[in-house]
């Protein structure tokens, strides 16, 4: 008979690294078994819902050594992982009674009292995937519950060649549950929506299917640069960490939102910079600086021609403009059309940024249309950025 009193609860997390707790109380590191015996015990709760053979796991584990003695070596490392678990947890016989074994197999048997996540996190998916579609209310707890459980990759301490395949059809659930929610999610708060893409993002950040869900939800909501800069980071993610191209369907989506707002790409120098971000958050900058009491901030847009299908040919005098902007202040880009904030600037400052600024683009030699104009900003202007219908001069 196990003795695990009745007030206490043990739990044994797979997900994030192997742990134990119990009562809530971290125990990992106080358990003495030896390496090999918590290796195996990995190994057989990964298949905790089936009858492992012993010759199965000596062949995992002892591959090459004769059977006889890697089942001796199975059966010591068995004897010493029960008994770490007895200690561990203060329950004589608890160890003896959780992993189960007879002369050919070795199986988990959870007492009473005891709780494992993988068995949790596996039941809630099946449950989910007998229920009705349009039980919606009980589909999104069951979803919950399982991002609940995912900490980090199953068993991520473990890098053992049979862990992978166990490990990646984890993470597809946990990343499956995810979307179903952002998708379920829509009409949300937009805190919670940001707060999904950031976990399905932290578990998988090169996913295909949270990237495009992503870039169709920057669509919707017109953050239509933040989209572009996604699809950038993404391609050059795959490329130099992978070597892998972009997978058509999210290039196909690129091409439409591109065409859908006329947008070419944006220009490395741009987007590389520290004090880029994107045009609606921008605007909402510009928007607090109207509404101080006394404004002390300016304005620069720069209008280039069009380079359509061209490599971005203002990088010479884009560079100087960017040695002078400071860390406070912000720059944004749409549509061949740069903009520049320039914080808490007073009326000398002013004078010796136009001084200073204006000869990068006068004087340069591709000077073939670049048109700019500065705009101090003051409490009485209602619209300060509208895309095309700036009052520039020459």
């Amino acid at each position: 008979m196990v003795d695990v009193k009745q007030e206490n609860s043990i739990t044994i997390r797979t997900f994030g690294g192997l742990s134990f707790f119990k009562n809530d109380e971290d125990l990992t590191k106080d358990f003495h078994g030896s390496r090999k015996a918590l290796e195996i015990f990995k190994y057989i709760i990964t298949y905790y819902d089936q009858k492992v053979s012993k010759s199965r796991i000596c062949e995992v584990f002892w591959s090459g050594m004769e059977e006889g003695k890697a089942k001796q070596n199975l059966s010591s490392n068995l004897y010493y992982l029960r008994r770490g678990l007895d200690e561990l947890f203060n329950a004589e016989g608890f160890g003896k009674h959780l992993i189960r074994a007879n002369n050919k197999l070795c199986w988990v048997n959870l007492p009473a009292g005891v709780s494992l996540d993988l068995i949790d996190f596996t039941d809630y998916y099946e449950q989910v995937n007998d229920m009705d579609a349009n039980d919606q209310n009980a589909r999104e707890k069951l979803l919950e519950k399982i991002i609940e459980l995912y900490k980090g990759d199953f068993l991520a301490d473990e890098k053992a060649f049979w862990m992978d395949s166990r490990r990646a059809a984890m993470k597809n659930i946990a990343i499956n549950s995810i979307h179903e929610l952002i998708k379920m999610n829509y009409s949300s708060s937009k805190e919670k929506i940001e707060g999904l893409f950031k976990r399905a993002f932290s578990i998988d950040p090169v996913n295909k299917n949270i990237i495009a869900e992503r870039m169709t939800y920057l669509k919707r909501n017109d953050d239509i640069l933040e989209a572009l800069n996604l699809f950038k980071k993404y391609r050059k993610t795959l490329k130099e960490k992978y070597k892998l191209r972009v997978p058509p369907k999210i290039e196909k989506l690129m091409k439409e939102i591109r065409s859908s707002q006329e947008i070419d790409e944006l220009p490395e120098i741009i987007i590389s910079s520290e004090n880029y971000v994107d045009m609606k958050q921008f605007k909402e900058l510009v928007q607090y600086e109207l509404h101080k009491r006394s404004p002390d901030s300016l304005l620069l847009s720069i209008e280039f021609p069009s380079r359509k299908g061209m490599d971005f040919p203002w990088e010479g005098p884009t560079k100087k403009l960017f040695n002078t902007i400071r860390k406070s202040d912000r720059v944004s880009y749409v549509c061949d059309r740069l903009f520049v904030l320039f914080t808490e600037t007073d009326k000398l400052s002013i004078t010796k940024l136009i001084y200073r600024v204006n000869p990068y683009f006068e004087n340069n030699q591709i000077d073939d249309g670049i048109r700019y104009s500065w705009h101090e900003i003051k409490p009485n202007m209602t619209s300060v950025i509208t895309y095309g219908k700036w009052n520039s001069k020459k």
